[in-house]
């Protein structure tokens, strides 16, 4: 074995150990110079006229080292490695209902609204049903997490108790809440409640809700859930809000 070889086996040995020991090292004489760091900011260079050698723990990126005579690759790769998503989780169950669980009086037609939310941070599809029979009151649909969802129920009747729950879905999952009830207004002045609230705001009487009221009085309609038309007395009622304004 010639005496290059030889160096280049005890350098390696030598390598071996220092990566055990877990220790900073340097070694000097004439012929050779090792610089070795454990866990630093990459490797520090040794050689000699004979060889080259680039080496440490902890270095940022594998590196290639050569001579005339040999060629020597080390080094360990650093970095994060992104996690993989986790599975798509379920809605939370809506809450703040809104009329507020056992309500009474509540005026006609009814703008039901829950607050939903998701942990994945999704937007949601919310369906709104009747609790008596499971049927569907209509939908609001991509709603951002956080947010409150809402739809108007119609054709309700007076003085009378009604059941409701929504259903909160995101791409893959959906979750029932908690069934709520509220009562409704009774017949008389409620109906003044319901020409108020065709329009967007509930509670003033905007232009096409006092228009509905008197092309209902004219024509004799009843409006859904009540069991006459407004009457003349109410319909100035109407006009007189109407003319005050907000």
């Amino acid at each position: 074995m010639n005496k290059q070889k030889i160096i280049a086996l005890g350098i390696t040995l030598l390598c071996g150990l220092l990566m055990l020991g877990g220790g900073v090292w340097a070694m000097t004489s004439t012929n050779y110079a090792i610089n070795w760091d454990v866990i630093g900011g990459g490797g520090e260079p040794a050689s000699s006229d004979n060889y080259a050698a680039r080496s440490t723990i902890g270095q940022p990126a594998a590196e290639t080292s050569f001579s005339t005579n040999y060629q020597l690759g080390s080094g360990y790769w650093q970095g994060i490695v992104p996690s993989e998503p986790g599975p798509n989780q379920a809605p939370y169950e809506p809450s703040g209902p809104l009329p507020e669980d056992g309500a009474t009086n509540v005026s006609i037609p009814v703008t039901l609204s829950v607050l939903v939310s998701d942990p994945d941070g999704d937007n949601m599809d919310v369906t709104f049903y009747d609790a008596s029979d499971s049927s569907e009151i209509g939908t609001d649909t991509s709603v951002d997490s956080g947010d409150r969802a809402e739809v108007t129920w119609s054709g309700l009747a007076n003085d009378t108790e009604y059941s409701w729950y929504a259903e909160a879905r995101d791409a893959e999952y959906y979750t029932i809440s908690a069934t709520w009830s509220f009562i409704t207004g009774a017949e008389g002045g409620d109906i003044l409640a319901y020409y108020r609230g065709l329009g967007s705001d509930p509670n003033v009487v905007e232009t096409p809700d006092l228009l509905q009221a008197i092309n209902d009085w004219a024509n004799g309609e009843i409006p859904p859930g009540f069991s006459q038309a407004i009457s003349t007395t109410q319909l100035l009622q109407l006009i007189g809000e109407w003319a005050m304004g907000p």
